[in-house]
C-alpha cells in the first residue's frame, strides 16, 4: 500500500514538473491530467473512495469544459485575438479551478484529498502534494496571463 502512494506521488511530482515549461496546449493539459490523476487515485488507496470520486467528477467536468470552450474548430490555439472576452474569463475560471484556488471547486477537493492524507497519518505526501500543488498553480496562471495580457498563441 505504502509503494503505491509513493508511485502517486511521483505521478504527482512528473506531472507537474512535465507541464510547469509547456508551450503546447495539449501537452500542458497531458501532464496535467497526470497530476490530477495522481490525486484522482491517492485517496482510493486511503480508503477514502467518496474523495476520489467527487475529485474526479469536479476534474473532468472542468476539463471538458475547457475543452469544449477551446475546440471549436478542432484546434488547439490559443491567442488573445481569436476569442472574446466571455470565453477568456470562462477559461480562467475553469484553469483557476484546475489549479485549485481557494474559492474554486478544484481547491475544495484538493483540500479533501490532503485532508484524508492526513487522517491517515501520511504528512510527508501531505507536505509534497501542496508543495507541488503551488507549482503546478504557476503555469495556469501563465496560461491566463497569456489569455489576457499578451498576444502569443499556444499551438497543439
Amino acid at each position: 500500500n505504502d509503494l503505491i502512494v509513493v508511485l502517486l506521488v511521483l505521478s504527482i511530482i512528473v506531472g507537474t514538473i512535465g507541464a510547469f515549461n509547456q508551450s503546447k496546449i495539449k501537452r500542458l493539459l497531458a501532464y496535467s491530467g497526470v497530476t490530477h490523476m495522481g490525486f484522482t487515485v491517492l485517496p482510493l488507496f486511503l480508503l477514502s473512495v467518496n474523495i476520489s470520486f467527487v475529485y474526479l467528477f469536479i476534474y473532468l467536468i472542468t476539463l471538458y469544459s475547457f475543452i469544449f470552450i477551446i475546440n471549436k474548430k478542432s484546434s488547439f490555439l490559443i491567442s488573445s485575438s481569436n476569442i472574446n472576452t466571455v470565453k477568456k474569463i470562462s477559461l480562467s475560471f475553469l484553469l483557476l479551478s484546475m489549479a485549485g484556488i481557494p474559492p474554486f471547486y478544484g481547491f475544495i477537493v484538493k483540500i479533501m484529498v490532503l485532508v484524508s492524507c492526513m487522517t491517515y497519518n501520511y504528512y510527508f505526501v501531505s507536505l509534497v502534494i501542496m508543495l507541488f500543488s503551488i507549482i503546478s498553480v504557476s503555469f495556469y496562471l501563465r496560461l491566463i496571463n497569456i489569455l489576457h495580457f499578451k498576444n502569443a498563441i499556444i499551438n497543439n
